[in-house]
């Protein structure tokens, strides 16, 4: 897998221990053995505090905020120091930069981009460039609560959270430099615009995050030590074709290859393996089925009429759009075989 991790500066370099650095370094080297791997790191608490004694001199928001990425690149660069081989040597400064590094087959780790965008934004964003299958948070609390669980007691854990509530949620938060909540507002935009499957986690027990990239790689159904966050919510936010595309390839890469057969009139929590009966989801090919399977990766996308209908309810539409959903999966896709069949129903 190709994965994406906004390392928390909070759970990296809260109290600035080289052994910290180091630990997280070995855990790294290990999930690089099997996965791609690109950090993105935060600037925690040091960052805040040097953002606020730059307002305290008169510094406005965007000096604040380079101040801020100059943290989170200090970081950076202390983390690839204790990597040492096993990294790129240098720290990204764009997007391009990044994606060019990861031709690189090291651990390629940066920080903060541009004003305005937390690390968590910048990390959604490189995801959906280099077209990660993954992208993990691992922050100082294990999951997305309904409140600050540090400040209130009886906040309570969500295990799953649909993109649209956790928007709403994050648009509570200033968007200011050095601003700390679960995800910002660009992030979670981001997220809901590429439909990158993204997991938050506590980033302080590394044995589990091992074991969920584990689960997550073998698409092994296991309860979430985090919150997933879960997208989309419903019919209404795919209608455009290359969301819906990419609705198509979030819910089948993270699976083996199968077949995905999407129906209208229902919402979309987080799918299983679909059974006969069932509007939505993916069945598996058998192991044993036929030999071109094998080793190759087969989609088939069925497209009830049902479907087709409640996103494009003119005729001379339903031709025009649904070729450029098929353009759009197509582009979004990696696919040795990718087949087609429309169904319709008999009236």
């Amino acid at each position: 897998m190709l994965i994406v991790m906004s390392l928390g500066g909070s759970v990296l370099a809260g109290d600035l221990d080289p052994a910290c650095f180091l630990k997280y370094a070995e855990v790294l080297r290990r999930i690089s053995e099997k996965h791609d791997l690109l950090v993105v790191t935060g600037g925690g608490v040091y960052a805040r505090r040097y953002i606020e004694l730059a307002r305290g001199v008169g510094a406005d928001e965007v000096a604040c905020d380079f101040i801020g990425i100059d943290i989170t690149r200090l970081n950076a660069g202390m983390l690839i120091t204790a990597l040492g081989e096993d990294a790129y040597p240098d720290v990204p400064t764009d997007y391009r930069e990044a994606k060019k590094a990861m031709e690189s087959g090291k651990i390629v780790v940066m920080g903060g981009v541009v004003p305005g965008q937390t690390t968590d934004a910048v990390s959604a964003a490189v995801a959906e460039h280099i077209h990660a299958d993954l992208l993990v948070i691992p922050t100082s609390v294990d999951g997305v609560y309904t409140a600050d669980p540090h400040v209130d007691p009886n906040a309570k854990k969500y295990d799953t959270i649909p993109i649209g509530e956790l928007i709403r949620m994050s648009f509570g938060t200033a968007l200011k430099a050095g601003s700390k909540s679960p995800i910002d507002p660009v992030a979670c935009k981001l997220i809901e615009r590429s439909g990158m499957r993204t997991i938050v986690m506590d980033g302080r027990d590394t044995d589990a995050l091992e074991k969920l990239i584990d689960a997550e790689a073998e698409c092994r159904c296991v309860k979430c030590c985090g919150t997933i966050i879960v997208w989309p919510e419903t019919m209404t936010e795919i209608r455009n074709p290359e969301t819906t595309a990419r609705y198509f390839h979030s819910e089948i890469r993270k699976r083996r290859p199968g077949i995905f057969i999407l129906k209208s009139g229902n919402s979309y929590p987080e799918p299983g393996w679909c059974h006969s009966g069932h509007s939505g989801g993916c069945l598996p090919i058998p192991e044993d089925s036929i030999s071109v399977f094998r080793n190759r990766r087969f989609y088939i996308i069925c497209l009830h009429s049902s479907f087709i209908i409640s996103l494009f309810p003119d005729s001379f539409t339903v031709f025009i759009c649904l070729r450029n959903l098929l353009l759009s999966i197509m582009s979004v896709f990696s696919a040795d075989i990718l087949v087609f069949f429309l169904m319709f129903q008999q009236h």
